[in-house]
C-alpha cells in the first residue's frame, strides 16, 4: 500500500507474524520473552533474516543466579551478542526425550 504525502511517496509494508516464547542466552544474560517470527517460518528463519538486532516483547532479563532483574515489554538484542536460542515449542518433558 503507498500513498503521496507532499510530493514524496510513503510505502507501508505489514508482515503478519506469531509471538514465539523462547529463552535467549547472549553473553551476560539469559533472556525469556516474545521473539516474532513470520506465518509459516521458525525461529531460525527470522535469524537468517539480516536484521542486526533481534526484537523481543514481554521481556524478563536474569541474573546468572537466576533472579529477575529487569522486566520490560520490549527489547533489542543484539545478534552478536546470541549465544543460543530455545523456543519454548521445542522445549520437552522429561518422558518424551530421547536422548537418554
Amino acid at each position: 500500500m503507498a500513498s503521496q504525502t507532499e510530493g514524496q511517496e510513503v510505502s507501508s509494508l505489514w508482515v503478519s507474524k506469531k509471538p514465539t516464547a523462547a529463552t535467549i542466552q547472549t553473553t551476560q544474560h539469559r533472556v525469556h520473552g516474545d521473539v516474532h517470527v513470520g506465518l509459516g517460518k521458525r525461529v531460525k528463519d527470522e535469524l537468517d533474516g539480516g536484521l542486526q538486532f533481534l526484537p523481543v516483547t514481554n521481556v524478563l532479563i536474569y541474573s546468572e543466579s537466576g533472579e529477575i532483574l529487569y522486566r520490560s515489554h520490549f527489547l533489542l538484542i543484539n545478534r552478536d551478542q546470541l549465544v543460543w536460542i530455545l523456543p519454548d515449542e521445542d522445549l520437552v518433558q522429561e518422558d518424551e526425550f530421547i536422548g537418554q
